[in-house]
C-alpha cells in the first residue's frame, strides 16, 4: 500500500475511534458545554479542542498536498488547451494581418496594452 492509501486509512481510523470514545459525551459537553458551564465541562472542553487543534495541525499538510495534486491532475488538460489556443491566436495574428487589432472602441482584441 502507499502512503495515500494508508494516511486514508489510519485517518478513517482515527474518526471511528473518536466517534466510538465520544459518542453520547460530546453533545454534552463539547458545545454549548452542557449551558452549565461548570469546572468539569469546561476543563472537558478545553481538552476536547485541544485534541481537536492538534488532529486538524496534523492532518493539514498531508491534506494540503492531496488537494494540490488533485487541482494540478484535474487543470493539467486545461492548461493544455489554454496552451494550444494561444498558439492558434500567434498563428492567426502572424499569418493573417488583414484582421484588425481593435475593435471599433480601440480595445485590444488580443490582450495587448497600447
Amino acid at each position: 500500500m502507499n502512503s495515500k492509501r494508508w494516511a486514508g486509512l489510519s485517518a478513517l481510523v482515527l474518526v471511528a475511534i473518536l466517534l466510538l470514545f465520544f459518542h453520547g459525551r460530546v453533545p454534552a459537553d463539547f458545545w454549548p458545554l452542557d449551558a452549565s458551564r461548570v469546572g468539569p465541562n469546561l476543563v472537558a472542553s478545553v481538552i476536547q479542542w485541544a485534541l481537536i487543534a492538534l488532529v486538524l495541525y496534523l492532518a493539514y499538510p498531508p491534506v494540503r498536498r492531496a488537494i494540490d495534486q488533485a487541482v494540478k491532475r484535474h487543470t493539467a488538460e486545461l492548461h493544455e488547451k489554454l496552451d494550444h489556443n494561444a498558439r492558434l491566436l500567434q498563428h492567426v495574428i502572424k499569418h493573417h494581418p488583414d484582421i484588425p487589432n481593435e475593435d471599433h472602441n480601440g480595445v485590444s482584441l488580443i490582450g495587448e496594452k497600447k
